[in-house]
């Protein structure tokens, strides 16, 4: 051998020097020349050829190696090492180049290498020409596709036919690939044997590229994986019958990752859990957001726990389940450790016991309720042996027949004899020998025991036999029912004391089969009917005799919808009597079915309800009186109104002559003018306040008013009248008295008013009126009591009965005294609305008391009161001393006397530059033209209504700081409330008083801002 390296070697014609020189590895075979390299050895001689000291050393080793043996000889180049394959090929020897990153005492050869793949399956190589098709296996590789060695190896279209036909497609489309494009490929496929056998086997190839002459050719390892492919179909459909299984059971599987925090599951966990399955996991903390908040502490803890060992950990919690409810689950969890024990995952189940949790709740409620049933009703069980001569009692039957255990249970003999009431025990001894003869399946009997005190207790007793092994056997039961018996006899008793009371009472009781048969009646039936009850006498022909046809067909149809649709049957018809006389009859009833739900008849009673139906007439009759009445109280009301449009001019133009200077004769007439006028607004008024009274009209609510303060108004409005009549008033006291009563405060006005005016009109001249306020109660509650005393002339008891009738004068009108009789009735409707108390003590001849009674009120927070037209002064002191100037006042009015009247009245106060409109349109355009500082406005104007052009007017820049006043004729409050609560100063109603209206008209001058 020579020192150097080898030359390179021709690759030879046979197709095993063809696969030596074509596997990838480089490798030397010892030739008739020498030692030979490879394709793969040439490669490397050029690329990292080795000193040629170290070439020498390796010949030297190879030449003293023994031909037929396995060994490594190293080299001194660090990566390499020399691997000699005890296979031959042919009569060659085979030497293969190995990189290695060990030392050389480490180094495994390619045949150790091969020989440990082969130990985890077979392992076989081959070599082929992708131009020819001829190729070279190895003995694996026949043993491994099932086909004998002496064959030799067959050609590429050969072994495509042993390709299996599924895959074989794809074998070949593969193969067409990897033909076309030299590289590394891998490939599984199946094979189907000669012997029929399919065997899975996986490729690994590398095509090799056209060199030197030579196709390109592909170099193959060959695992057959059949059995790894097996046992992983195995694997899977063990692990799919699994999930099926645990799908089937409703187990949710699931695994929590601990790193990331969240959970995979199974179908089954999602849908336990009432979510949609998913492929993502969910995070933990949403899965633990679903766990019920008193059982989430467990769970945690049972995480906890299974992370701090081994062990299985298991805790029962609530979980939702997507339908607003809760599951009760089970779960299962285990820890999985890494290499180095740390937690990585918790592997678990969950089983839904809700079913079998409420299941057993159900079962131990009922055993608790069969416990308690038993004990309280002291069922007592037994059993028999006949044949045997047997018997055996439980505890409860030795208290429920007052027997001592320590006697044990008595034969049957003895117990009849002993136990049985002697009434009952010819009975009980005939049914218990019938029994044995017979032997039925069940019985039952009840029968009455003595105790040893003599008492009578009724037992029920139930039995059931049955034959077993030869023996006829019997097992019961016993349950006093002594107090279900009394009952029973109190029920008969009850009944019949209602059947008693129902007669007594009149009520009548019916039925109506609906299977065709005849109405039943009772007797009280009949008697509604003013008809005897007697069999010949229907009641049928009874209710054709008494009813009219629109009655009859009223039943009918009441009884076919009761019978349909199961609604309660209620009719009220007249009845005519057989003397003529008419009764009304009240008659209900309801369905009654079967155990079954059928429909068995129509039941009920029938009441007589005359004496409703009149009192019910007579209310409709009151209704219409009062709706009458309210008309009438309306009528007046409007009445009313109307007259005060032309009283205003009368009174009005009445005292502007006054201020002219008259003759004697002409102020007398004048006098009388306005004396006459005056008592006609009186009258008006009180046809108003009546009016109010009766219907209602003004809104009753009350508030703390102070006494004190109604009476000086009042008393400085009665001043006058007392002066003319002589009569003194003395209020001191009750002024004097810091009370607050709930109330109107213009209605207690009005009653003070007319209580005073009465008491000073109907006194003598020189009498005197008192007014006394001292303190009382009304029902039971702290009130105030304002008494008005006078020393006139008193009224008699028959007076004092038509006191209080409306337009009643008691006599007085043929006196000459002026009135109309009404203000009394409408102080007693004012004082009622208050919720006060109106009492009157007189005597003719003596005087009279009248005493208002009113609950009594806490003084609220005095807040300064805006000036109004009942009661208000004139501003005291001097005009401001703009009042000179010339003030702007617009009136809109359409009647043109009250026009007139207004304007005469101003033209006593020269500042006043008057300018009237007649309607609502007139009067905003001269509003917004001259800018009035005071308005005064109708109510009822021909375009428009007051209130609509109060709003217009507002809306006016100008008219910003303005004061509105409503005059007008209609007094009713509420239209006065409506007039201030939408923005008037102040509501002025006719007639005028001239005087007061011109001193109203400075107030209004001096509120107004500079």
């Amino acid at each position: 051998m020579s020192a150097t390296p080898p030359a390179p070697a021709a690759p030879g014609d046979d197709a095993v020097a063809l696969w030596w020189y074509e596997v990838p590895m480089p490798c030397w075979r010892l030739g008739p020349t020498g030692w030979l390299p490879n394709r793969a050895a040439q490669r490397w001689l050029s690329e990292q050829a080795p000193p040629e000291d170290d070439w020498a050393h390796v010949l030297e080793a190879l030449s003293a190696a023994p031909p037929q043996q396995p060994c490594v000889l190293g080299l001194r180049h660090p990566s390499m090492a020399l691997h000699f394959m005890p296979q031959s090929l042919g009569a060659h020897s085979c030497w293969w180049l190995q990189r290695t990153e060990l030392g050389s005492g480490d180094l495994v050869s390619v045949t150790e290498l091969l020989e440990l793949l082969r130990g985890h399956g077979p392992v076989g190589s081959l070599v082929r020409d992708l131009d020819s098709g001829i190729g070279q296996w190895d003995g694996e590789v026949f043993e491994m596709l099932g086909v004998p060695p002496s064959q030799g190896t067959p050609h590429f279209s050969q072994a495509l036919a042993m390709v299996h036909e599924a895959d074989r497609a794809a074998f070949l489309q593969r193969h067409e690939v990897l033909s076309a494009e030299p590289g590394r490929y891998s490939l599984h496929f199946r094979i189907r044997r000669p012997d029929g056998q399919i065997r899975h086997l996986l490729s690994l190839t590398e095509v090799l590229a056209a060199r030197g002459g030579h196709g390109p050719r592909l170099v193959s390892l060959l695992f057959d994986e059949t059995d790894s492919v097996v046992r992983h179909q195995a694997e899977r459909e063990a692990s799919d019958d699994l999930s099926s299984v645990l799908a089937m059971a409703g187990v949710s599987v699931w695994r929590v990752d601990v790193a990331s925090q969240t959970v995979t599951f199974n179908d089954s966990g999602y849908r336990m859990m009432g979510l949609v399955p998913r492929e993502e996991p969910m995070p933990l903390a949403e899965v633990r957001a679903l766990v019920h908040p008193e059982d989430l502490p467990r769970v945690v803890e049972a995480a906890a726990e299974a992370s701090r060992s081994d062990a299985v950990v298991d805790v029962m919690a609530r979980y939702r389940d997507g339908q607003g409810g809760w599951r009760r689950l089970l779960t299962r969890r285990v820890a999985r450790r890494d290499a180095d024990g740390v937690v990585r995952t918790l592997l678990g189940v969950s089983l839904d016991l809700s079913e079998l949790s409420q299941e057993r709740d159900r079962a131990l409620a009922l055993m608790d309720r069969m416990r308690l049933v038993t004990d309280a009703i002291g069922v007592g069980f037994w059993w028999r042996d006949l044949d045997a001569g047997l018997l055996e009692w439980d505890e409860r039957m030795y208290r429920l027949h007052h027997r001592d255990p320590s006697e044990g249970s008595p034969s049957l003999d003895e117990f009849l004899e002993r136990h049985v009431h002697p009434i009952d025990r010819p009975m009980l001894v005939a049914r218990q020998q019938r029994h044995i003869d017979e032997w039925p399946a069940t019985s039952e009997v009840t029968f009455r025991i003595l105790t040893p005190e003599g008492q009578t207790r009724w037992i029920q007793s139930w039995t059931q036999r049955h034959w077993r092994d030869g023996h006829r056997l019997s097992f019961g039961l016993h349950i006093d029912v002594t107090a279900q018996r009394e009952a029973q006899w109190q029920a008969e008793r009850e009944r019949e004391r209602d059947r008693f009371a129902i007669e007594a009472a009149g009520i009548g009781v019916w039925e109506v089969p609906l299977d065709g048969r005849q109405a039943r009646w009772s007797p009280s039936m009949y008697a509604l009917f003013g008809r005897p009850a007697t069999e010949t006498l229907s009641p049928l022909r009874v209710m054709a005799e008494a009813l009219d046809r629109g009655a009859l067909a009223e039943t009918r149809d009441a009884l076919r919808r009761c019978r349909l649709h199961g609604r309660d049957f209620r009719v009220e018809h007249a009845v005519q009597w057989p003397d003529g006389s008419q009764r009304w009859l009240l008659s209900f009833g309801r369905l009654q079915c079967d155990s079954a739900g059928q429909a068995m008849a129509v039941t009920g009673v029938a009441i007589d309800i005359t004496g409703r139906r009149r009192t019910e007439e007579l209310a409709r009759e009151r209704d219409r009186a009062e709706q009458a009445s309210l008309a009438k109280s309306a009528l007046m009301a409007r009445v009313s109104h109307e007259l005060r449009t032309p009283m205003n001019a009368v009174l009005g133009f009445a005292e502007l002559m006054a201020l002219d200077e008259l003759s004697a004769t002409q102020q007398e007439r004048l006098r009388c003018i306005r004396a006459a006028g005056g008592h006609l607004m009186e009258l008006i008024d009180d046809l108003l306040s009546l009016s109010r009274a009766d219907a209602a009209v003004a809104s009753r609510a009350t508030q703390p008013v102070p006494v004190s303060e109604v009476l000086a108004d009042v008393c400085q409005w009665v001043d006058a009248l007392a002066l003319a009549h002589g009569v003194q008033v003395e209020a001191r006291q009750a002024m004097n008295t810091p009370a607050w009563v709930m109330a109107d405060r213009r209605r207690l006005g009005q009653v003070l008013t007319n209580l005073l005016t009465n008491a000073i009109k109907y006194n003598r001249s020189g009498g005197q009126v008192w007014i006394e306020l001292s303190g009382t109660d009304l029902d039971g509650k702290p009130a105030w009591s304002l008494a008005v005393r006078d020393n006139g002339r008193g009224l008699s008891p028959e007076q004092q009965v038509h006191l209080f009738e409306p337009f009643n004068r008691l006599g007085a009108e043929r006196e000459g005294i002026p009135g109309s009789g009404i203000g009394l009735s409408i102080v007693r409707q004012l004082i009622t609305d208050m919720g006060g108390r109106l009492e009157v003590s007189s005597r003719a001849g003596q005087g009279s008391v009248f005493r208002v009674d009113l609950l009594a009120a806490v003084a609220p927070e005095r807040q300064a009161v805006a000036p109004s037209r009942q009661g208000s002064a004139a501003p005291q002191g001097p005009l401001p001393a703009s009042a000179e100037a010339p003030i702007e006042v617009l009136y809109v009015e359409d009647n043109a006397v009250n026009e007139m009247l207004v304007s005469q009245a101003l033209s006593l106060r020269p500042r006043f530059r008057l300018r009237t409109a007649g309607d609502g349109a007139q009067g905003l355009a001269l509003a917004a033209q001259h800018a009035p500082r005071i308005v005064l406005l109708d109510m009822q104007l021909p375009d428009c209504h007051g209130l609509e052009l109060l709003q217009r007017l507002r809306q006016l820049p100008a008219l910003t700081g303005s004061r509105f006043v409503a005059l007008s004729a209609n007094a009713m409050p509420d239209d006065m409330r409506a007039a201030l609560e939408a923005g008037f100063h102040h509501y002025w109603t006719k007639p005028l008083d001239v005087m007061r209206f011109l001193d109203d008209m400075d107030a209004q001058a001096a509120q107004l801002a500079p």
